[in-house]
């Protein structure tokens, strides 16, 4: 007879297996619900609008930061300033069914190559132009050729 408390390997597996699958499903309705919006139109809506983001944004990072290769990568001030700065050189698209400027902080392979090659001198429309490249073309990987 099986303890009720007691999880089968199976079980536990598909719970190891479900967990990701549950914080990708919740980055990518959080893209959504922060970027796929019109803006309303007046001032008072718009900064009720602009707090909105603020806190979707900020339940954005916390699901980026439970990523462990997210969090050895950056840290929560970090993503704050890549998200500034990828909004801000044009990173603020939809590209293939991905909002670049967001997904780059939720994979920590584009988030290293972002820090690492802005940290580099590398010219950040550059490195944003590579990061619309990597979804246009549906990559799976970084290049060599942009660490040159």
């Amino acid at each position: 007879m099986v303890n009720s408390c007691q999880v089968s390997r199976k079980d536990k597996a598909m719970s190891d297996f479900s967990e990701p699958t549950q914080r990708t499903s919740k980055l990518r309705d959080l893209q959504q619900s922060i970027a796929g919006s019109v803006f309303p139109l007046g001032a008072t809506a718009l900064i009720g609008k602009a707090e909105l983001n603020k806190k979707l944004l900020s339940e954005y990072m916390s699901l980026c930061l439970e990523d462990p290769n997210v969090a050895k990568v950056a840290n929560e001030e970090e993503l704050l300033e890549t998200c500034d700065l990828l909004q801000m050189s044009g990173a603020g698209q939809w590209v293939k069914g991905s909002y670049v400027s967001l997904q780059v902080l939720s994979d920590p392979q584009l988030l290293d190559y972002f820090l690492k090659a802005t940290r580099a001198g590398k010219s950040l429309i550059g490195v944003v132009f590579n990061l619309t490249e990597y979804f246009e073309k549906g990559l799976s990987y970084i290049p060599k050729e942009w660490f040159d």
